[in-house]
């Protein structure tokens, strides 16, 4: 099996503990993440770090084409619902998490209840 380029998308303990499992898998040839904010813990195990809009589908898609990641986990609803996963698979990326559409149904409670 080859090694993966893995980028984790957001700050909090749910990304450190995706970045943790990730960094530990033999598969792991690489790992970097994209925060609004900086998380020490994930920093410290991430070969780059970068605090920035995490929520901007263009910018998540351009830092992951820069560092030729392969595939990415995105933790937080709000990049979920701007459409973070739609960009990344538009680049040619894999992503762990629904696409825009699809997560109408947590993101907008209006939409949910026109479905319930």
């Amino acid at each position: 099996m080859s090694s993966l380029r893995v980028c984790v998308v957001g700050g909090g303990a749910r990304e450190l503990a995706i970045a943790r499992a990730v960094k530990r898998s033999s598969r792991c040839g690489g790992l970097i993440c994209m925060a609004p904010a900086k998380n020490p813990a994930i920093a410290e195990i991430c070969d780059d770090y970068k605090v920035g809009d995490a929520n901007s589908p263009e910018g998540v898609a351009a830092y992951c084409t820069e560092h030729k990641v392969d595939l990415a986990f995105i933790g937080p609803e709000a990049p979920l619902a701007a459409g973070v996963v739609d960009a990344l698979e538009a680049a040619g990326i894999g992503a762990v998490g629904p696409t825009a559409a699809l997560t109408k149904v947590e993101s907008s409670k209006e939409y949910c209840r026109g479905v319930m």
